[in-house]
């Protein structure tokens, strides 16, 4: 071994020290007869992890069933990571020739004693393991896949090959031992289909996160990481809430990958920079922009919704609204049933002071509450690191939530009395839009009454701060009898509070009021 070290080191981009200090520190790295690094995973059965095993929680499908192996992170993405459920034969690989099992059959995923078909259970659970391991790819320009790409779309053939990615087969055939699972170091790029093993039947639980995490760890070994280990032990199980991906992270509430930013840490390596070089693929491009000069605006109907992705720490995510005055709630929650992201929500004025922020300190939905003056505004959202974790991994998707107030507008109508006896009339309608907005910024089918009766006519004058709009006088009486719940045979007179609602061509909802008097004489 010691001949061969330098020329292996080099190959995978050490220095034999460094490759040497990792197989004393670490039994589970092997070399094959051609000089191939391999990892066989034994943390399935280490006696240092105090943790339980998590109870179990069988997460609802996320598309019907008969989806199942249809599920795509970035359909499109030349980069594949092919998630293997169905079973698979392995010939003509390195695994073979190494093993000296030429075929290796693996069967399909199953928890119910039965690999003849899958169950809708099973199949809930297979959709819920791809989400998992999705998001801890969601960031990187490559598709977490259900749906079999074919042999060919996993081999890098040649250096000008664009498409490639690894095969990671997901079953309980356990041909390589006791072990949690196997993979060959930077295989994510090997010339011929040659898969990670994922044996979740050693762990003895069909918890979902028994397979998802080992299934990431070993794809990590494929895009050329190493363990996360603590001190003399070769796998660190995490302390707090959270665990790295490389270590063992299945019994966290909270898994990211790492650089090592915890103490007596064995290994410092840039697992996100890594990974981009070995597999080749670089980040999501950024779906929103980080300022205030490329904020999105989002528009409220009735209210505001938005999704993003954090695709790296530096990220932010900018977005613009508009509100009357009063109070406003601002939700943005983490993706997926195991989220990377700690999501730091903040609310900005216009000239980029924070003027509110919201973050509880863990991966989980947050809630920002602020009473805001009639005006625009911007949400920034960002990841943020915990007192267990820095912001280095907290990535992922998010989605975005906000409830405005509608901007106040003057209305007056004309005329005040109406009555079930006079002839069929208009009833004129004079709205003073918001300051700030001119008659140009009117959505005219916007305009409603009481929001059931749609405006008829609107006369509009450009450049000024009033629209006037008719809305037909036989619907309106029928409306306010309706509201006011009223017998339209009998006799009255009253006085009913008419709201007129619409919104500005961003869809910034207004709404002003005024008092009508509603009169029936039956005589």
């Amino acid at each position: 071994m010691a001949d061969r070290l330098p020329y292996v080191a080099q190959r995978y981009r050490k220095s034999p020290e460094q490759l040497e200090k990792i197989f004393l520190n670490d039994n589970d790295l092997a070399l094959d007869h051609s000089e191939n690094l391999f990892y066989s995973c034994s943390f399935v059965t280490n006696s240092d992890n105090t943790e339980n095993v998590s109870n179990e929680t069988i997460q609802k499908a996320i598309v019907p069933y008969d989806q199942t192996f249809l599920l795509h992170s970035n359909p499109g993405a030349t980069k594949v990571i092919y998630l293997d459920f169905d079973g698979h034969t392995t010939t003509a690989t390195p695994w073979n020739e190494w093993s000296l099992i030429d075929p290796i059959v693996s069967l399909p995923y199953d928890t119910d004693d039965d690999t003849s078909t899958f169950s809708d259970t099973e199949l809930g659970r297979i959709q819920n393991i791809w989400a998992r391991v999705a998001e801890d790819f969601i960031f990187y320009d490559v598709d977490v896949t259900t749906a079999d790409p074919g042999a060919e779309a996993l081999e890098k053939t040649n250096q000008g090959d664009k498409y490639y990615g690894i095969r990671t087969v997901i079953s309980p055939s356990n041909w390589a031992g006791y072990i949690g699972g196997i993979a060959f170091i930077d295989s994510f790029k090997f010339d011929v289909d040659t898969p990670v093993f994922v044996f979740y039947a050693n762990f003895h639980t069909t918890d979902e996160n028994y397979a998802a995490e080992p299934a990431s760890h070993e794809i990590g070994h494929a895009l050329g990481l190493y363990h996360d280990g603590k001190g003399t032990k070769p796998y660190y199980w995490g302390h707090g809430q959270w665990g790295p991906i490389m270590g063992v992270a299945y019994a966290k509430p909270v898994s990211q990958w790492s650089k090592g930013e915890y103490p007596d840490a064995t290994n410092t390596e840039d697992d996100l920079a890594i990974m981009s070089l070995v597999g080749g693929f670089d980040y999501r491009p950024d779906d929103c922009g980080n300022t205030i000069a490329s904020a999105k605006h989002l528009t409220a109907n009735p209210t505001i919704n938005a999704k993003g992705i954090i695709e790296k720490n530096t990220d932010a995510d900018v977005f613009s609204f508009t509100t009357g005055s009063g109070n406003i709630t601002i939700t943005a929650e983490p993706q997926g049933p195991k989220p990377n992201l700690d999501i730091l929500i903040e609310l900005l004025k216009p000239d980029g002071i924070v003027i509110a922020q919201a973050d509880n300190f863990t991966v989980a939905t947050e809630t920002l509450n602020a009473n805001l003056s009639a005006g625009t505004y911007y949400i920034r959202i960002s990841g943020v690191g915990d007192v267990d974790y820095t912001d280095y991994a907290s990535l992922g998707r998010y989605t975005l939530q906000a409830a405005v107030v509608p901007t106040n507008s003057t209305i007056s109508i004309e005329p005040k009395t109406i009555n079930t006896n006079s002839p069929g009339q208009w009833i004129t309608c004079n709205i003073k839009i918001p300051d700030g907005y001119t008659i140009a910024d009117i959505d005219k089918s916007s305009i409603r009454l009481a929001d059931l009766v749609t405006a008829q006519h609107i006369q509009i004058n450009p450049g000024q701060q009033t629209v006037t709009a008719k809305f037909d006088r036989a619907i309106v009486i029928d409306t306010l009898i309706l509201q006011e719940g009223l017998d339209r045979n009998g006799g009255f007179n009253i006085f009913a509070n008419v709201k007129v609602t619409g919104q500005l061509n961003d869809a910034t909802p207004f709404e002003g009021t005024d008092k009508i008097r509603l009169m029936h004489n039956t005589k």
